[in-house]
């Protein structure tokens, strides 16, 4: 496995991890856990400081949105690549032979909010959607399609008792359907996940 990161100075550096984990259950209501992977980066083998490259927060102790009432949540955001936002451009040389394909994956940014559960929720997920002020824009339109969604972050900014506003972290988006709708494997599980195999 490897992934690829641009530095500050526009060079594309790839990545292994000095440790990778894949996570197996045998209980079916946690089945989307083996989606996982647990990837750690040992700065030793690299020569680099690898900190900055990466979104850096204690998942421990950071907001979760179970912990607030949903007038004290600004906004839950999720940002993505959605696959019809993919293009497969061919390369040909003078002679129209073809060379390769360059691939770009352009990120989305969508606004959720929280909704009912229903039964079309899987077991321990959150329930959100698209927001209301997103919706026609997205929802309605006839080219919206929200594969390609399933393990983007979504997160949400919050306001505590002095009105300072803070970032917090919902979960990972497991399902998403064409209504809009989008299930949530929510923090405190990933959590547990990080704990038992870490």
């Amino acid at each position: 496995m490897l992934i690829a990161i641009r530095n500050e100075n526009n060079d594309i550096i790839g990545l292994t991890g000095s440790v990778i984990t894949r996570i197996q259950t045998e209980d079916c209501t946690h089945r989307n856990a083996e989606d996982f992977l647990l990837m750690e980066f040992d700065p030793s083998k690299s020569g680099r400081d690898l900190a900055p490259l990466f979104f850096n927060f204690d998942l421990k102790n950071i907001g979760r949105l179970s912990s607030f009432r949903p007038e004290d949540v600004d906004a839950i955001f999720t940002i993505g690549f959605m696959s019809n936002s993919t293009e497969y451009d061919p390369v040909f040389d003078e002679d129209y032979n073809q060379l390769g394909t360059t691939i770009v994956s352009r990120w989305s940014k969508l606004y959720l909010q929280q909704t009912e559960p229903g039964p079309w929720l899987p077991n321990l997920r959150i329930a959100l959607e698209i927001h209301d002020n997103q919706r026609d824009a997205t929802v309605k339109s006839s080219d919206y399609d929200p594969d390609g969604l399933s393990g983007a972050p979504v997160g949400f900014i919050y306001k505590d008792q002095s009105e300072q506003r803070h970032f917090g972290f919902a979960g990972i988006i497991t399902h998403a359907d064409k209504f809009g709708r989008f299930a949530v494997y929510p923090t405190e599980l990933i959590i547990q996940i990080m704990l038992k195999y870490n």
